[in-house]
């Protein structure tokens, strides 16, 4: 986005609200997910204390995402929605919507074939 087409973007000081709470957040799970990668001694004491707590997802049970049947354990965060959103194949569907208006497969199907015969389904 150039600088210049920032200029374009509503001025409301509700809009510049929402935008910057979006943006931190946005940050912050990618923080989250990469404290998720790294092994305790070299995570800082927030993230294993966090994962502790549970209030984000354990490592053991983030891998399941990076392991075959690549078959759920999507969300990055906390773990918390996984159980709904694999329920519902939401990650599968999405998969597919892509694959079907773009033309671009899922990196877990480059790594099983399978499963993106199952998706396709």
């Amino acid at each position: 986005l150039p600088l210049a087409s920032l200029l374009l973007l509503p001025s409301h000081p509700l809009f510049t609200t929402c935008l910057s709470f979006f943006c931190a957040t946005e940050i912050m799970s990618q923080e989250l997910h990469k404290w998720s990668h790294m092994p305790p001694s070299e995570a800082p004491a927030l993230a294993n204390a966090l994962q502790k707590l549970g209030l984000t997802i354990p490592r053991q049970q983030h891998n399941k995402h990076h392991t075959l049947p690549f078959s759920g354990n999507y969300c990055i965060v906390s773990g918390h929605n996984n159980g709904w959103v694999d329920g519902v194949g939401l990650c599968r569907m999405l998969e597919r919507a892509v694959y079907e208006v773009y033309g671009v497969e899922s990196n877990s199907w480059k790594l099983d074939e399978e499963l993106k015969e199952r998706t396709l389904r």
